[in-house]
């Protein structure tokens, strides 16, 4: 299925090789590994569940993964990338988004790279926080992100699992624990590029400041842009010490020449 992940499904040729590999992994008897589940979930990069071929062969790999005793570890976590064009409305895809996440859940005591856990955030980009399976997976990402990852998230592991929640709106709990668990890994030290802080703030606009953990994920970014001497274009900065949900822009060329405007 590896293989796959350059194919996009809306071709038909590629939907009935869809077809033909779900009837043989159906038929498929040994157990998924941890590698054979990565590569089955890197293998559906370019597939979009709204084409019903997809849809079986979703089914099938739930259950295989469901019935294998390997669990998703550091190798594998990253693979859930690959569900970038799967959206949560069809029960075949919850369905597995579920199984994903008790398998997760099962792995108390693995270590995760940034770019791992930011991997598999990306890969929810098309999923809504209303399924309580989705809202299951982004709890376990969130305890993961805040007691199982070594290390602080890069300008690019932060754009990819901010844009991975973008769709998710802020009035779900799991989705504000998973914010306030990224707030505290951001390397405020990192080089940010203009065009960083131009895709975190798209990603951050459709979340509500009312809520303390959007809060301080803005702080964070504050200080990031603060600290930072390379922004030489308008980008969103919350003001955190203020008590309204104003926005200010960032307008410089170096962090010791400031000028904001409202």
């Amino acid at each position: 299925m590896y293989g796959l992940r350059n194919m996009s499904s809306k071709h038909e040729e590629v939907r009935h090789l869809l077809h033909v590999l779900t009837s043989k992994l159906e038929t498929c008897y040994e157990p998924l590994n941890s590698q054979v589940i990565s590569i089955s979930l890197y293998g559906l990069a370019s597939m979009s569940s709204r084409h019903q071929e997809v849809l079986p062969i979703l089914k099938v790999l739930s259950e295989k993964i469901k019935n294998t005793d390997a669990s998703i570890n550091s190798a594998s976590l990253g693979s859930i990338y690959g569900l970038n064009a799967i959206h949560s409305d069809k029960a075949e895809v919850r369905h597995l988004v579920q199984v994903l996440s008790d398998k997760l859940h099962a792995s108390m005591e693995e270590k995760f790279e940034p770019w791992q856990l930011a991997s598999a955030l990306f890969g929810l980009q098309t999923m809504s926080a209303r399924p309580e399976e989705v809202r299951s997976l982004v709890r376990e990402l969130a305890t993961r992100i805040e007691h199982n990852c070594e290390g602080l998230f890069s300008p690019h592991a932060l754009d990819l699992a901010l844009r991975g929640i973008r769709a998710m709106s802020s009035d779900q709990q799991e989705v504000r624990s998973l914010i306030s668990a990224l707030a505290k890994k951001i390397n405020i030290h990192s080089e940010y590029t203009t065009k960083d802080f131009v895709k975190i703030s798209s990603s951050l606009s459709m979340k509500s400041t009312e809520f303390i953990e959007v809060r301080e994920l803005y702080q964070a970014y504050t200080d990031t842009v603060l600290l930072n001497t390379q922004v030489s274009v308008h980008a969103p900065v919350y003001d955190f010490a203020s008590d309204h949900s104003s926005f200010f822009f960032f307008n410089t060329c170096n962090t010791s020449n400031l000028q904001w405007t409202i």
